[in-house]
C-alpha cells in the first residue's frame, strides 16, 4: 500500500513542478532549477506564420494576375467602357455567315494549368470548363502538344502554334 501511496505523492510533486503556484512547489527537493521545460507553442507560431505568409503571397499573385487579366483582354476592357446598347429592329432576319478557315486557331477560355516538368503525364491545361493533358484533342482537329511553363503547343496536321498565357 506504501508503494502506492509513494506513486501517488511522487506524480503530484512533478505535477506541482511543471506548474508551480507557491514558493513551496519551487522548494521541494525534487525540483531542478536547469531543467528544460519542451515548448509546444513555438513549432505552432512557426507554422502559423509560414501559413500566413504562403496565404499572403497567394492573395497577392491573385490579385496581381486579376489585374493584368483586366489590362490585357480587349474583351474584358471593352465590357467595362461605358458603351451605349444598339437596338436591331425586328425586320432584320438574315443572318450572314462568313466561312470558318479550317486552320484557324479554337477559341480557348483558358482559366488555368498545372504545370509539373516538361513532359509529365501530371501537366494539365484547363479551358472551356474542361481539362486536357497533352495529347488530347482540343477542338476541331488541333491536339494539345505540350503543357509549357508560359503556355501551350498546339497542332494540326503540319501547322503548330504556340499560345501563351492569358
Amino acid at each position: 500500500m506504501s508503494f502506492i501511496l509513494n506513486a501517488l505523492k511522487k506524480a503530484e510533486q512533478e505535477r506541482l513542478r511543471e506548474d508551480p503556484k507557491d514558493l513551496e512547489d519551487f522548494a521541494s527537493a525534487r525540483w531542478d532549477p536547469y531543467e528544460q521545460k519542451a515548448s509546444s507553442s513555438k513549432p505552432l507560431m512557426i507554422f502559423s506564420a509560414v501559413l500566413l505568409l504562403v496565404l499572403s503571397v497567394g492573395v497577392l499573385f491573385y490579385l496581381m494576375n486579376d489585374r493584368g487579366l483586366k489590362q490585357n483582354n480587349p474583351v474584358v476592357n471593352a465590357l467595362e467602357t461605358n458603351t451605349v446598347p444598339v437596338d436591331i429592329p425586328e425586320s432584320v432576319t438574315t443572318v450572314q455567315t462568313q466561312p470558318v478557315d479550317p486552320m484557324a486557331l479554337p477559341l480557348l477560355n483558358i482559366s488555368g494549368h498545372m504545370f509539373f516538368a516538361q513532359g509529365s503525364s501530371s501537366n494539365r491545361l484547363f479551358a472551356n470548363d474542361q481539362s486536357f493533358k497533352e495529347g488530347d484533342l482540343v477542338a476541331n482537329g488541333w491536339v494539345l502538344m505540350a503543357i509549357q511553363l508560359d503556355g501551350i503547343k498546339l497542332k494540326k496536321n503540319e501547322r503548330l502554334e504556340f499560345i501563351t498565357y492569358p
